[in-house]
């Protein structure tokens, strides 16, 4: 009697423990890269406060559960019945979708969309594959959503190597690579991760428009220079630099970040029906911050152009304001990247304090306004809110994907 299972094949018997081993790990590394894993989707539910966490293991469970007589798909009446189970109904609350969550739904005509939506093949039943299938997708979507948030808000702790040997505190390397590739000023226009919104592409204009600046400004502040061999010249040129150039750009940088990668836009696609709203709003603010930029861009790469042209042909008559140029580059670089990032957010000897009356008051409100500590802050929240007494396992069971 046939029993409906697809037969092993003589070449998975013959698979030694290395080589099946192997296969496992190629499978487990191939969900990491799709999805994520699961220390990291975990960190992720915990510091967004999502804790109606998709479980798309447990998703099979519920197909069993409706599938009532176990024939391997779901007609109509069964999804019906079945979702009046309390069970279905929880786990379908728990993953706020609105497109799942229109199974609970007494209007008929409502639900039979539904059901279409999620019976990919058309076929008028929903197999195990398309029913997985479906959950998937809005599982991969939240931790698409929950992962851009992150990094544009330059999250630091990811709960990367937590399993991996570190020089100090477990995951604190990890965390800081990750870090540094993603939000440093120049490797970042190459090693940034491709789903943050503020590309490379979109990195590598800003950054052009940025030394065009610099330029324009060395050009018209260098009447003001003095003699850079005296102690005295050497700390009026560096205040012109940094008043005339660094702060400026800094603050040009941050105008062209929310231009260009629109934080404030990004949304998690659920179903909802204002979600087209936002997604036009969301490309209708891209497309204008473009079109702003990029011919910005091309004028700045040709400023650039011409002066390099110049200064090369006659080094001597510009090294003035070659310097100036330089100086306002190195400050704003040393400020903002070794100083307020690295030395100030990734330190472990002075963390940040969560108390109400430190961030508010005196010199502790200061140094939580400057995001001090930050890494060591966020990993202790992270574990405070993933682990609590009832269950230790919590920590890596709010993705169980």
């Amino acid at each position: 009697m046939a029993t409906g299972r697809r037969p092993i094949s003589d070449n998975t018997l013959c698979l030694t423990d290395a080589e099946l081993a192997m296969v496992v790990n190629d499978l487990e590394h191939a969900r990491n890269l799709e999805i994520g894993s699961k220390a990291e989707i975990a960190i992720l539910a915990a510091l967004t406060k999502r804790y109606d966490a998709i479980d798309t293991n447990g998703c099979l469970a519920i197909f069993d559960m409706i599938d009532t007589d176990r024939n391997g798909y779901l007609t109509l009446d069964e999804v019906e019945r079945g979702v009046k189970a309390r069970v279905v109904r929880d786990y379908v609350e728990k993953t706020r979708n609105v497109t799942l969550k229109g199974l609970l739904k007494t209007d008929r005509q409502k639900f039979e969309g539904v059901f279409r939506k999620i019976d990919a093949s058309d076929s008028g039943v929903i197999t195990k594959s398309d029913w997985t299938r479906f959950v998937k997708t809005m599982a991969v979507e939240r931790v698409r959503y929950m992962r851009v948030m992150g990094l544009l808000h330059g999250r630091c702790y990811w709960g990367r190597g937590l399993t991996e040997k570190s020089c100090c505190v477990p995951g604190y390397c990890a965390d800081w690579n990750f870090y540094v590739r993603n939000n440093h000023p120049y490797l970042a226009l190459f090693m940034r991760d491709e789903a943050h919104p503020f590309s490379r592409r979109d990195a590598f204009c800003a950054e052009v428009i940025k030394q065009s600046y610099c330029l324009c400004a060395s050009i018209l502040i260098n009447n003001l220079e003095e003699n850079w061999l005296t102690v005295r010249g050497a700390l009026h040129n560096w205040r012109l630099s940094v008043v005339y150039i660094t702060i400026p750009l800094m603050i040009l940088g941050e105008l062209l970040f929310y231009l260009l990668a629109c934080p404030c836009l990004q949304f998690e696609r659920r179903g909802r029906k204002r979600e087209a709203t936002f997604g036009f709003c969301e490309a209708a603010c891209g497309c204008l911050g473009r079109i702003v930029v990029w011919p910005l861009a091309l004028i700045a790469l040709a400023l650039i152009a011409v002066a390099m042209a110049k200064f090369y042909q006659n080094p001597s008559a510009h090294s003035d304001f070659a310097v100036l140029w330089v100086a306002g580059l190195l400050s704003e670089y040393l400020l903002t990247w070794p100083l307020l990032r690295l030395c100030v957010q990734f330190n472990l000897c002075y963390p940040d304090c969560d108390h109400f009356a430190c961030c508010c008051y005196g010199c502790c409100g200061l140094w939580h306004f400057a995001g001090c500590g930050r890494w060591a802050t966020e990993r202790r929240r992270a574990t405070r809110l993933a682990i609590n007494d009832a269950d230790d396992d919590a920590y890596f069971s709010y993705f169980r994907v």
